[in-house]
């Protein structure tokens, strides 16, 4: 599946474990973050995705815009961790969790940050990046 894969890629890079931790205990989550999360982590999340087709059939291979944000306690830490995914993620070609990726190219970046504090009293921002992963999907 593309988010093992993906999750795979980024977490073996050594940057951005010496930030979010790494094996099954870095802190970067598919979709939402949990509950019990702590910071700073990584969410990231299938934005659209375009199967490419030939003439009448599907080639097989797919085209999905990924987004990961990156969350901390200051601006300056997201921005860091999100250079750490890009150099992890960004002309990755290869193999991973049984997933044939073909390229994965930076499409583009944001900084947000957070409207309020949490229970705790802390704002959180954040750095989005998107980028497009074209990869080989199992045809039904």
């Amino acid at each position: 599946m593309i988010y093992d894969a993906l999750r795979t890629i980024a977490g073996a890079h050594a940057g951005t474990t010496a930030l979010v931790g790494s094996g099954s205990a870095i802190r970067m989550y598919a979709i939402d973050m949990p509950e019990d999360g702590t910071y700073p982590c990584i969410v990231y999340q299938r934005i659209s995705s375009t199967p490419r087709r030939h003439l009448t059939a599907n080639s097989g291979l797919a085209t999905d815009r990924f987004q990961f944000t990156c969350w901390a306690s200051t601006a300056k830490a997201a921005r860091e961790l999100a250079e750490q995914i890009r150099q992890g993620l960004d002309n990755y070609v290869g193999s991973s969790t049984g997933t044939t990726i073909t390229s994965i190219q930076h499409a583009n970046g944001t900084d947000i940050g957070s409207d309020s504090a949490d229970h705790e009293g802390i704002r959180y921002y954040g750095t989005r990046m998107d980028f497009m992963v074209t990869y080989q999907e199992t045809i039904p």
